[in-house]
């Protein structure tokens, strides 16, 4: 296993490093996610940060179902793109969220008006997640018998 095809060393070790680093700015994230709501809205959205995460999580093996032959055939430059969206996304999403208009105490009269807009904020925030996980899934669709050297970088990040 030579060359930058898929399971190569070149790969591996380059999809264990950006692993292991957007594995740590998934879980920073979600904790930042977690404590902007907190101090914004006054109360504690676990579930909400949570679940966009799992769904981010989850819709990125269909993303990577859709670009498998891309992802295959490409792995480094999967990985780029990937890292690329996901450090975008870092940046630009919580700005875009900003601008929902959110409200926590709700008059019954705004409450679809409202569950509109905390869907839309929840989808937002979302993209980060999914963009993340898509990168962790296509490394280790790539790493062959080494998938396990990728894993590991996955632990090692969230851990940090």
């Amino acid at each position: 296993m030579s060359g930058r095809g898929p399971g190569s060393h070149a790969t591996v070790r380059h999809g264990a490093v950006v692993v292991a680093l957007v594995s740590a700015g998934l879980i920073a994230f979600e904790i930042v996610l977690m404590r902007r709501l907190l101090l914004e809205c006054w109360h504690h959205f676990g579930f909400l940060v949570i679940s966009a995460a799992l769904l981010g999580f989850g819709a990125s093996g269909t993303l990577l179902a859709v670009f498998a032959r891309h992802v295959r055939t490409s792995p480094l430059a999967s990985l780029r793109v990937f890292a690329g969206g996901f450090a975008l996304c870092l940046i630009v999403m919580p700005r875009v969220a900003a601008l929902v208009p959110l409200r926590v105490r709700v008059v019954p009269t705004e409450l679809w008006e409202q569950a509109g807009w905390w869907a839309v904020y929840w989808l937002v925030m979302l993209v980060p997640f999914l963009l993340g996980a898509a990168l962790i899934g296509a490394a280790l669709m790539n790493a062959g018998t080494r998938a396990g050297r990728i894993y590991a970088a996955n632990l090692i990040g969230s851990g940090a």
